[in-house]
């Protein structure tokens, strides 16, 4: 087998497009991948495998998932991202399968009444399964490239799946910072800017963002 590293051995391994890279099982490092550390590990999947031919000899086959390469994004302010997520699983241009708060939890058996059960034993909080199903959701740079409009609306379905009682008037889904700002590069307007406090609406128009109310 040749001495070539991983770079140049490339191929198309699966269906999905992830690329493969194979390397001799004592000699390859993550690091070979010019990935960050802080996804070296859970990115990387190896698999042993006899795909030289040679009896007896055994390679590593790496295969970094698309996704990374796709630059999976991390939200600092949760009420941001659910604005996105608003936009690209219940907007007008839906370009993820919306989730539902409800199918999920009768799957596991519930058949009482949602906004009873919310009121009753979340009160101003986010359900759990909303909350643990949105914050974990990946949402690639390709993903949010194409987000151009955010919507801060009582009335968006995707605080109705966090919150079923929620009446739209608590600060609960308030905007605290706009420190995600720069994952939405191509974003052209934000709608519902009443509802953002002054200074966040102030910096918004600095970066040329049209204000609607």
């Amino acid at each position: 087998m040749s001495e070539r590293g991983p770079r140049t051995r490339a191929r198309q391994f699966n269906s999905e497009g992830a690329p493969a890279f194979f390397a001799k099982e004592s000699a390859f490092f993550a690091k070979e991948l010019d990935l960050p550390p802080p996804i070296w590990w859970g990115v990387i999947d190896t698999h042993r495998s006899d795909v030289s031919g040679t009896p007896g000899s055994r390679e590593v086959v790496v295969v970094v998932y698309q996704r990374y390469f796709e630059r999976v994004t991390r939200f600092v302010d949760f009420s941001i991202k659910l604005a996105v997520i608003d936009e690209l699983m219940y907007g007008d241009s839906p370009k993820l399968a919306p989730w539902s708060l409800e199918d999920t939890l009768e799957a596991r058996g519930f058949d009482g009444d949602l906004w009873e059960y919310s009121f009753d034993n979340y009160r101003d909080q986010v359900m759990p399964e909303a909350r643990t199903y949105f914050e974990s959701l990946e949402l690639s740079a390709d993903l949010l490239g194409g987000v151009e409009q955010l919507i801060f609306d009582g009335g968006c379905q995707v605080y109705l799946e966090c919150c079923p009682h929620w009446d739209g008037e608590s600060d609960q889904f308030d905007v605290a910072s706009l420190d995600d700002l720069h994952l939405l590069p191509n974003l052209k307007r934000v709608i519902g800017a009443d509802r953002l406090a002054p200074q966040l609406q102030a910096f918004l128009r600095s970066r040329g963002i049209e204000l609607i109310d």
